[in-house]
């Protein structure tokens, strides 16, 4: 029986999608196990960051072309006003805090935990770094 939280798209994380979409091995298997059934949605910054995969590790055309079409079918949530709002409040947050979300090598991850908390997303992730992060909700890792 599918649950109403299972109906609710969960935003996955850089590491989780690389797991799910490039790599191979039981950390993939154990992801897609995991999120079977759930609605994907990934961060604009995730979706840049696969993007660049191809050019910086000399894919053929053909696995580049699979990784797009791929990316096609995965919606992108916006960047909007509120994600914005949540960005520069959590960069405060974690500056403030000591908190590792604040550290200057997150900003990808702070947009994509500024997303999930804007749009009140769960997070698929494995990053402990997302850790103690106010409201925001994540799903179990694996």
């Amino acid at each position: 029986m599918t649950t109403a939280a299972q109906t609710r798209p969960v935003l996955v994380d850089t590491n989780v999608a690389s797991y799910m979409l490039v790599r191979s091995g039981e950390q993939r298997a154990l992801w897609s196990e995991h999120l079977l059934g759930r609605v994907l949605v990934i961060a604009v910054q995730t979706r840049v960051v696969l993007l660049a995969l191809p050019l910086t590790n000399n894919w053929g055309e053909r696995k580049a072309n699979r990784l797009v079409e791929t990316l096609e079918g995965l919606p992108v949530v916006p960047v909007d006003v509120e994600a914005q709002q949540r960005y520069v409040a959590l960069s405060a947050w974690g500056r403030r805090t000591g908190h590792a979300i604040g550290q200057p090598a997150q900003v990808a991850d702070r947009w994509i935990a500024a997303t999930a908390l804007a749009h009140d997303l769960e997070l698929a992730t494995q990053d402990g770094h997302f850790d103690g992060i106010p409201d925001l909700k994540r799903l179990p890792a694996v």
